[in-house]
């Protein structure tokens, strides 16, 4: 939508008008963010008080999601559970190119190979796991 699409509707109405319509517009959008800031906070405070990820409903979908981040540091015990060629397919040394490159872990691949070694790496892998970023998840079920 253009800047000329927008305006049309408003052109005829004066610049006193028009900057007052505009403030009303933001205030009333202030309010209306602000209510949602605290209903979303009520969400999360029933969530969090009852021990849950979502709050059940049949109309809704409202569930918390957290993304998982792993700490580099706990994962080097890694480096001597894990045997060479399994290790060459999940983690890349620090190097250098045309600038320094960090070690890097594939986590796909070194959850499946903990799995496959067992109760040792799994429990570096647990250990070195921990809570991301999370976010609302909120929408309409449909059906």
């Amino acid at each position: 939508m253009t800047e000329q699409e927008i305006s049309v509707p408003y052109e005829c109405i004066g610049d006193e008008v028009l900057l007052e319509s505009y403030h009303a517009g933001k205030v009333a959008l202030e309010s209306i963010i602000t209510s949602i800031q605290g209903l979303e906070a009520e969400m999360h405070r029933r969530m969090r008080d009852r021990g849950a990820t979502s709050i059940p409903s049949e109309s809704w979908r409202c569930e918390i999601q957290t993304s998982a981040v792993y700490y580099d540091e706990r994962l080097v015990p890694l480096l001597e559970i894990l045997n060479e060629p399994d290790l060459a397919t999940c983690y890349t040394p620090a190097h250098q190119e045309t600038v320094d490159i960090p070690a890097k872990w594939n986590m796909t691949k070194v959850k499946a190979l903990a799995r496959r070694y067992g109760d040792q790496a799994t429990a570096v892998v647990d250990g070195a796991r921990g809570d991301g970023a999370s976010r609302m998840l909120f929408k309409e079920r449909h059906g």
